[in-house]
């Protein structure tokens, strides 16, 4: 399989007749039908000249951002109150003209992002889409922000008070950013003495306003390596 994907993502470049030349749209089309990345809700359509989706939640058209040009979508679902849920697709071509989509999924709990699901798929010859999320994205979480003389006590400590990390596709370029996202307003409440946020273990809260907030980094660039074929963890900065 490593062998099939030994391709350029450098180049984005259109190689006439070498391969299926589907748009962003049609992608995600082609991968929600071929069932390989579970259950993908949202159906794009074309409604009175701008795309729209129908939230599971309201059953009514929302308006959806497709930027052809670029290969880039996003489907932003507020939800019934309870939480939204961020759909994010991208479609790169590589300079032989095979595509690589990614799709990254985020769920929201107002107004932190909980957690970001991102899989890339790519067009097996013989077999259609399958899912290459393992052979070109890297294993990131939350120890990728800490600093090398942080503990497990500290990464038990950013897990108890549900620190995240939350991944945007980019629109433009083939860069993803991964941010490590706390509950900020929770933190402060905790550590301010307020009483409106009440956890049953305060400490982990209180670990993190004395020790661990001035240490963390924030972000992450996620860049191609052509060599390798496959994306990489650029230097973590605050």
């Amino acid at each position: 399989m490593l062998q099939k994907i030994v391709i350029s993502l450098g180049c984005i470049a259109f190689a006439q007749g070498a391969f299926a030349d589907p748009s962003v749209v049609e992608a995600w089309r082609d991968i929600r039908s071929a069932g390989v990345a579970g259950e993908l809700l949202y159906e794009l359509r074309q409604d009175g000249g701008r795309w729209v989706t129908t939230s599971p939640d309201w059953g009514t058209a929302m308006p959806v951002t497709v930027d052809g040009t670029n290969g880039f979508v996003e489907i932003m679902d507020e939800g019934t109150g309870g939480g939204s849920f961020r759909t994010q697709v991208v479609l790169w071509r590589m300079a032989d003209g095979q595509p690589l989509v990614g799709i990254g999924e985020t769920s929201y709990s107002p107004p932190y992002p909980d957690t970001t699901r991102v899989r890339f798929f790519g067009l097996e010859a013989g077999h259609g889409w399958e899912d290459w999320t393992g052979f070109v994205w890297p294993d990131l979480g939350i120890a990728d922000f800490m600093t090398d003389d942080m503990t497990i006590a500290d990464l038990k400590a950013l897990k108890a008070i549900r620190a995240q990390v939350a991944v945007s596709l980019p629109q433009h370029g083939t860069s993803p950013v991964a941010r490590l996202i706390t509950p900020d307003t929770e933190i402060a409440a905790v550590c301010g003495g307020e009483d409106w946020f009440v956890p049953a273990d305060p400490a982990p809260y209180l670990r993190y306003c004395s020790q661990l907030s001035g240490q963390l980094y924030r972000e992450i660039h996620i860049t191609w390596n052509k060599a390798e074929y496959q994306f990489e963890m650029g230097l973590p900065a605050r």
